[in-house]
């Protein structure tokens, strides 16, 4: 992890400064302050996105939207700044797969949705180019998360054989941790005019919802156990603190550059 971010820093604030110099006419391109409002779709990765039967450690996550600001601050007519990024994401909860995997034959289910806020203030570089630019940012901040509320009822096959038809009614609450998160970015600006631009963006964001970077991955609702083995329930702050969240955010959207 320290060596990525390393590269990452290294190539954010020196590739800028190698590829179009500092000289002494450099001063006089203006640099500009960017910021925009754009939407589109946040594709959950890894086991926050995973469903499959065999792994233990799976958040059922489809993907969703993502809405986000985001602006950019050159510093001393530099090619790099400050950059921040305020974001909405919501992710639809697959209670089908969940159920099926519990092997519960259902005759009704509600599901909710994973809902997550990002304030992550941090740095960018620029490369530009007439008529627009490519920037690059890593960002650190906070996370607002929540997980779904659920409820579904119907038959569980699996225990028939040991205690009979397990018949009856699941409700899984809604829990929700703040955090520590990660972003990394880029993102494509196409001027329209003098001062309004098109942005096309693309993130990924990282949190380990206990604030750290080294605890295993890992993503579940929590099986209450007894004899009806089909229960499952939301995990507490200290469960969830163990848990895993990673998304792709794909978003496009106009901007204003001052």
């Amino acid at each position: 992890m320290k060596s990525t971010l390393l590269i990452i820093l290294l190539l954010l604030f020196f590739i800028p400064t190698v590829l179009f110099g500092q000289g002494k006419d450099s001063n006089k391109v203006k640099r500009h302050l960017y910021i925009s409002a754009n939407a589109g779709i946040g594709m959950p990765s890894g086991i926050f996105g995973n469903s499959y039967y065999g792994n233990s450690y799976r958040g059922y996550a489809n993907i969703g939207f993502s809405v986000n600001l985001l602006t950019e601050i050159p510093i001393r007519q530099s090619y790099f700044g400050i950059a921040g990024i305020v974001a909405y994401n919501s992710n639809s909860f697959d209670l089908s797969s969940f159920i099926k995997n519990q092997i519960i034959i259902p005759t009704s289910q509600s599901g909710g949705n994973y809902n997550m806020v990002t304030i992550l203030p941090g740095v960018y570089g620029i490369l530009p180019f007439n008529g627009g630019g490519i920037s690059f940012h890593f960002l650190v901040g906070g996370i607002w998360f929540s997980t779904p509320a659920l409820a579904y009822s119907g038959t569980q096959q699996y225990y028939s054989a040991w205690y009979g038809d397990n018949t009856g009614n699941w409700v899984i609450t809604s829990a929700s941790r703040v955090a520590v998160a990660i972003d990394y970015g880029m993102s494509l600006k196409c001027l329209l005019s003098k001062r309004l631009f098109w942005l096309f963006n693309v993130d990924f964001t990282h949190s380990e919802l206990n604030g750290g970077f080294n605890t295993t991955p890992q993503f579940t609702l929590i099986s209450i156990g007894g004899p009806n083995l089909g229960n499952y329930r939301a995990p507490t702050n200290d469960e969830l603190s163990y848990s895993f969240i990673t998304q792709f955010n794909f978003t496009t959207g106009l901007g204003y550059r001052f």
